[in-house]
């Protein structure tokens, strides 16, 4: 794709790197990953949500953490992605603390993020941290 197009934007990177988490085509991913950085695009929240998800997806739950690390703006999909990718990555440990991190930093979960806390509860078998994410459900309206 980058390679015979002249015109390459942060949109269709983002497009590329979707493909590249349904076909779980990491190396690809990784070869776009390089080529984002080449063209300047790594404060666009959008690719780096999409990409932090591709490495999410692909089990590199380490790249994940690193482009969420260095990512200057986090939107409420970026949180999600790496609170379910570190639950679904048997990381619930993790994704419990990026739960609570989130909230401290006065972001309010959405049913994605509730999804994913939940999940990680379950892997825990924490019910007492499960039912205050349910506390949360019920008490706050989510966006």
């Amino acid at each position: 794709m980058l390679r015979g197009s002249r015109r390459v934007d942060a949109l269709s990177c983002s497009f590329a790197l979707k493909a590249c988490a349904r076909a779980l085509a990491i190396s690809e991913a990784m070869q776009l990953h390089s080529q984002v950085v080449h063209f300047g695009f790594c404060a666009d929240v959008l690719l780096r949500t999409t990409l932090l998800d591709v490495y999410a997806k692909g089990g590199d739950l380490d790249s994940a953490e690193k482009v969420f690390d260095e990512m200057l703006v986090r939107d409420i999909a970026s949180w999600n992605a790496l609170i379910s990718g570190l639950a679904q990555g048997h990381r619930p440990t993790e994704a419990i603390s990026l739960y609570k991190r989130m909230k401290e930093e006065g972001l309010k979960p959405n049913e994605v993020t509730v999804i994913g806390a939940l999940s990680a509860c379950s892997q825990l078998g924490a019910t007492r941290e499960g039912g205050r994410v349910h506390d949360y459900i019920t008490e706050e309206k989510l966006d």
